[in-house]
Formats: C-alpha cells, structure tokens, sequence
C-alpha cells in the first residue's frame, strides 16, 4: 500500500518516462502496475430488502431532520449532501454487510497541533466519536480510523478515548514520528504513513536512510509504513521507483515488484 502522486508531479512523471496510459485517478490501474497494495474498495447496498417500515420525519429544521427509518431506528441527519455516519454504519449493519474500517476524514490539525481548543475537542467532540464507535462495533465493525495532517499529539489521547484506533498519515514535517507513537502506544492503535515524503527529493542513500528510521516501529507490529502525503512535485520519477525499489529491500513490505511494463512509456 502507498500513496499516489500529486497530479503535478504525475505530469511531471509523464515527461521523464512514465506511460500515459496511467493515471493516478484511476488508482486500482495504478496500484497493480506498480505492484502495491490496492488502497480501497467502494461497496454498494443491496435495496431490494422489503422495508420493516415507511420512512416518518419526526422533527424538522433548516438544517437538520429528525425521521425513523425503514429498519425502525431513528436518526438526526443533516439536511443536503451531508449525510451522516451513523446512517451509514446502520445501512451497512443491517444489511449484514462486512466492513473493514469506519473512516473519518478530519484534517482538523495543523503542523503545530490542533485548529481547535483541545479542552473543547475533549467536552464536544470526544462523545460524539464515542456514540459512533460504539455504534459501530454493535455491528462488529471494530477498526475506526481517522486521516489528519498535522501534529494530532494535543488531541490523540482524546481519539483513541473516543474509539478511534487507526491513524494516518503521521506527518513528519510536523513532527509526527511512527517509533514514539509504537512505543508510547504499543497495542493501542494501527499507525499508517510516517515516512517522508520530502526526502524522496534527496538522494538513494538518505531516502535508504529514512527507511531505516521507521524500520523500528515496523518490527513492533500494528505499522503500515507509506509515505506521509502524496509525493510532491520536486520528487523525480526515478526517485519514486527507486523509493519503491528500497522499500522491499529494507522493510521487506509487499511482494510484487514493478510491472515495467506498464508502468513505462
């Protein structure tokens, strides 16, 4: 498993040799080509289950609606696009549908810590994650992760309070660093990410050597190492593949190689 190219530096890639025939939007493509591990996969419900009852809208506002649903539970949902994960997990529960992660995509941290007070986070935030994930392993849907750049430390305590126990992508620049969190943390969570994406800029041996940094937490168990980001545009294609090429080599993660083939023009 690893991250994907800004689309900068995918068309960058394009001019030192990658074929155009791939493209990182269509990631499933890309993650077979360069023997990774694929990222995800989407599922869809099956809604030809006859209801147990008609939908009822109980309660109403500008912005939220209160209704019971076909299976009898009843939800506050946002009104719009947004909808919610209880919703979702409910959906997914009942209908006996397995699934592997319950994901939040909070980005809610910048390089120095949080965007909010972490007192606030604690008192408002936490019992919200809490009711989720107790929802959630009601189902049997245990692992719950969340995806924030920036420095999580102030608040990470309070995540895993709430049920949260898989986080990524451990940016380094903001000091985020995969063998404290192991050891500080050991048992406590899965870590992904951690590895620096800048350094895929420098040369063989010091991207070797950021390798070898997190090659402790890896042995500790419960750490994917991926980059911490998508590569950014001053990493060159050779780098990339060289990054991929050292990353078996040192960590002895995954066990296809390249596919040249298709990877070059």
């Amino acid at each position: 498993m690893e991250t994907g190219p800004l689309m900068t530096t995918y068309e960058r890639w394009l001019t030192e040799g990658l074929s155009p025939a791939l493209n990182p939007q269509r990631y499933d493509e890309w993650c077979d080509a360069f023997g990774l591990d694929r990222w995800f996969m989407n599922v869809q419900l099956d809604r030809s289950r006859e209801p147990l009852f008609s939908e009822v809208v109980l309660e109403e506002s500008e912005t939220t609606i209160i209704k019971r649903l076909s299976d009898g539970s009843v939800i506050q949902d946002n009104k719009g696009w947004h909808k919610s994960i209880p919703r979702q997990i409910r959906a997914f529960g009942e209908n006996g549908i397995p699934v592997d992660n319950i994901h939040f995509g909070e980005d809610i941290c910048f390089k120095n810590g949080p965007m909010m007070n972490p007192a606030h986070f604690h008192e408002i935030v936490v019992p919200r994650y809490d009711r989720v994930t107790d929802l959630a392993k009601r189902y049997g849907y245990h692992t719950v992760s969340v995806d924030s750049d920036g420095n999580l430390t102030a608040i990470l305590e309070d995540w895993l309070d709430g049920g949260v126990n898989f986080f990524f992508p451990l940016e380094v620049q903001a000091g985020m660093d995969v063998n404290i969190l192991q050891n500080k943390y050991n048992g406590k969570a899965v870590w992904m990410g951690g590895i620096n994406k800048y350094r895929l800029a420098a040369t063989k041996k010091e991207i070797a050597a950021e390798l070898e940094r997190v090659k402790l937490a890896l042995k500790g168990g419960g750490y994917i190492p991926t980059l911490d980001h998508n590569v950014p545009h001053d990493v060159s294609f050779k780098n990339y593949l060289d990054y991929l090429e050292l990353k078996q080599e040192i960590l002895g993660v995954g066990t296809h190689k390249v596919n040249f083939q298709k990877v070059l023009a």
